[in-house]
């Protein structure tokens, strides 16, 4: 069981020989249950060009630390695929002042 979660397992899979279970907090859980992940990506605090970024993100009205959803079949959205290459920028001549 994950630390701090409490309530009944939800089968994930199982075979023949073994069973995984995932265990949800009670407030993780809900009426309807969705296929997909919520992925929380932040900005990291010790990056040296962090001031910058922040810039570039607030200008796109968006935040340090942001959540986006993975359904699978789908795509991830072109802002979560930006924002993970703005957390992998790691330097060079347009951030240097």
């Amino acid at each position: 069981m994950l630390p701090g979660a409490t309530g009944a397992p939800i089968p994930a899979c199982s075979n023949k020989s073994r069973q995984l279970r995932i265990h949800l907090p009670v407030h993780a859980r809900s009426s309807v249950l969705q296929p997909g992940y919520a992925l929380k990506l932040s900005l990291p605090e010790g990056d040296r060009n962090l001031d910058d970024k922040l810039d570039i993100v607030e200008t796109e009205g968006l935040g340090a630390t942001q959540t986006h959803v993975l359904t699978p079949g789908e795509a991830p959205s072109e802002t979560m695929m930006a924002f993970l290459r703005l957390i992998q920028l790691q330097g060079g001549c347009w951030l240097d002042g």
